[in-house]
């Protein structure tokens, strides 16, 4: 029973405060003769024996109402001075020595000597809410001015004690939600502590941003230091051997990922130029219930914990850093999608602490969206795994519903040639398709599971730019007509914006990825955009599209398709001819080309041209001409082949130009249509440049037509 194991707890510890009056002293009664002092250790180690124990499983919270038993107990005697204090402690746990220490003395030694350190892990977890509460209760005697008593004297003491501690457990890779949140208002506690004893704190700040990862002159000592590193390996191997310590600081055991959460709070409070601002983003960070109990409230809230170290109370704290927030959303997005399971659930609660949660935390995205977005970018291409993956999910999220308006506006800028310029939607769309690319090619797992989230919110967002039907709001049924005219037209020149931005690149880099998941998104975006856009959309980069995806038509083809064939047709052992066998695999070939999604890309691209002006429809001859010319195989041929009849049938004047000369685009094509029919060495992709050679020769020129 919880409830009635906390009870008796928190009885234990009335009882041990009352009857310190002396170590060893007598109860004298009529009928019993008590020895108190065994008797408050036996009731001591009673305590620490709760600690990891049978009732601490059932119910972890126990560990804080037996830390609050030994805090009384340490601080009963007040300020008397104790004949056996020892300012002296061995390094490894003697109970013969602990039990003959003052409780104040007493409670510290074993903690640091024996709970702290102990190979059970539920016993460290269970120690980190009870060095909170010793330290909670220091602070608060220390607050009311109190500093003279015997257990507030011996905190302040070991006061570098408890920080290492905290920090030790907060990287403990088994460390339970309420043991991280009891070490982060812990350290909270030791600032508030040493202010109040008239310390500034700065060499407890900069040990503490030290162990986050993140100093006030730069540097981190995360990672242990080469010579803490030999302590480590002597320890393991069981050498003697005495290296000297050549190297300052560091924090050996703890790695990068342990104080994922906390080192982004450090680079936060680093960034704000507020040192002191990391003790108010540990505290709004916790969100167990356990603190908001009515017994806790108060006991461990920030004004009780920092004291007049504290920078402002929650509320305070979140609009003394709403003009920061362009700085801070970006770490605070990142570290909320961090791989890390204890720094996701650590940073959401800070997230929610500042930005409210919901729809207020979407609004503070939007009030500062330009600015995550970028950074956001620059993370994704960093060199730290970890913020890669973060990044990419972070942009995910927050990319959801975006308007060209929100990218930043501006016109068309197929190219980010990287230099210092005005960063407007076009850049930004580059740049996110950029690395999406480079997160689906990434060497890690978990970042290429990411960039495929990326890939797939990217895609969402560069067909719902592309699409003018769904950037209209419910709010323009209030507008008047010419205002909706206005309003419709801006909508389909941002349309026309993206679609331009969106195929140029896609075309140029994105169907060239080497990531066969990069070219996949790639060309499921391609196809999605033909879907929504209208031809005015398409209009100016159709001839580009078109190319593009005639030379893909091959381009992606599996290079041991034409290895096959090529060695199905020298192979004289199999049955029939050669010649038959490179037919059929050509005519299959050929048939999956064109049932695939590059085809029906393109067939969608020529229905429109019939919907273009001329200049368009007559901009798509050269193209053909081209990719005839200069296609890698006869898929290409074969598509363009039958791109020429489609348009001869449907849009027969693209193909009148003046002159009969060589200039003539129309008799340049008939000329390749020719030439590449005569060479041509499978029958399909023979028969359907043969039969475009015949539908071009009725529109181009006679005399072309006679010479050739």
């Amino acid at each position: 029973d919880p409830t009635r194991a906390s009870t008796l707890i928190r009885a234990a510890g009335v009882l041990l405060a009352a009857s310190t009056s002396g170590a060893g002293s007598r109860s004298n009664t009529e009928d019993v003769s008590v020895d108190l002092g065994p008797a408050r250790l036996q009731c001591t180690e009673a305590l620490f024996s709760i600690l990891g124990g049978a009732a601490y499983r059932k119910d972890e919270e126990l560990s804080l109402a037996v830390g609050e038993a030994l805090a009384a107990y340490a601080d009963a005697f007040g300020n008397a001075k104790w004949s056996n204090e020892s300012e002296i402690w061995p390094d490894d746990y003697d109970e013969v020595f602990a039990f003959d220490l003052p409780p104040h003395q007493h409670v510290l030694y074993t903690l640091f000597q024996r709970e702290v350190t102990h190979t059970n892990p539920l016993k460290r977890n269970a120690s980190a809410a009870v060095l909170l509460a010793l330290v909670a209760h220091a602070s608060r005697q220390a607050n009311l001015g109190r500093m003279d008593r015997a257990m507030v004297k011996q905190v302040s003491k070991n006061i570098n004690l408890f920080q290492n501690s905290f920090i030790k457990l907060l990287s403990d890779p088994k460390s339970k939600q309420l043991s991280r949140e009891s070490c982060c208002r812990g350290l909270a506690a030791c600032r508030g502590l040493a202010h109040t004893l008239g310390d500034d704190g700065g060499i407890l700040n900069e040990r503490l941003l030290k162990a986050f990862g993140q100093t006030t002159y730069g540097g981190s000592a995360m990672i242990e230091t080469e010579s803490q590193a030999r302590e480590r390996r002597n320890e393991r191997d069981g050498a003697d051997a005495d290296f000297p310590e050549t190297e300052i600081g560091g924090a050996a055991g703890i790695t990068e990922s342990a104080l994922g959460a906390f080192r982004e709070m450090a680079a936060a409070a680093i960034s704000l130029g507020r040192p002191d601002t990391v003790y108010s983003l540990l505290i709004l960070s916790t969100s167990h219930s356990a603190w908001l109990a009515p017994r806790n409230r108060d006991k461990y809230n920030e004004r009780s914990l920092l004291g007049n170290a504290r920078a402002e109370n929650s509320v305070s704290v979140r609009n003394a850093l709403r003009p920061h927030l362009g700085k801070l959303v970006p770490r605070l997005l990142r570290a909320c999608n961090d791989p890390n399971k204890h720094t996701r659930e650590q940073m959401n609660s800070l997230w929610v602490a500042l930005t409210g949660g919901g729809a207020e935390s979407r609004a503070v995205i939007t009030q500062n969206f330009l600015s995550t977005i970028d950074a956001l970018i620059q993370d994704a291409v960093c060199s730290s795994w970890r913020a890669r993956a973060g990044a990419c999910s972070a942009i995910s999220d927050i990319i959801v519903g975006r308007s060209w308006d929100e990218l930043g506006g501006g016109g068309v800028v197929v190219d980010d040639d990287g230099e210092k310029m005005n960063t407007t939607a076009s850049i930004r769309l580059i740049r996110l398709w950029r690395s999406a690319l480079r997160a689906l090619d990434d060497v890690r797992l978990v970042v290429r599971e990411r960039g495929e989230v990326l890939g797939r919110s990217l895609r969402a967002l560069t067909i719902r730019l592309c699409d003018p039907s769904v950037l209209i709001s419910s709010d323009d049924t209030f507008l008047s007509d010419s205002d909706q005219m206005k309003k419709d037209r801006e909508i389909e020149v941002q349309a026309e914006y993206a679609a331009a931005v969106s195929l140029g690149w896609l075309v140029k880099y994105g169907l060239n990825a080497p990531c066969p998941e990069a070219t996949g998104i790639c060309i499921s975006c391609l196809l999605g955009i033909v879907d929504v856009s209208k031809p005015t959309t398409l209009q100016p980069v159709l001839a580009e599209l078109c190319y593009a995806l005639l030379m893909a038509m091959s381009g992606l083809e599996p290079a041991a398709l034409n290895y096959l064939q090529v060695r199905a047709a020298g192979d004289s052992n199999s049955g029939g001819s050669g010649n038959d066998r490179y037919d059929n695999l050509e005519r299959i070939r050929i048939q999956a080309a064109m049932s695939g999604p590059i085809a029906t890309a393109l067939n969608k691209c020529l229905e429109m041209v019939k919907h273009v002006d001329l200049e368009t429809q007559q901009k798509l001859v050269p193209v053909f001409d081209s990719s005839l010319r200069t296609g890698a195989g006869f898929a290409t041929r074969a598509a363009t082949a039958d791109a020429v009849s489609n348009l001869s049938n449907s849009c027969p004047s693209a193909f009148r130009f003046k002159g009969i000369s060589s200039v003539n685009p129309t008799v340049r094509l008939l000329r390749a249509l020719y030439y590449a029919s005569e060479r041509e060495r499978g029958i399909t992709a023979k028969d359907k440049m043969t039969h475009a050679l015949g539908n071009l020769a009725a529109l181009a020129p006679g005399s072309s037509v006679r010479q050739l």
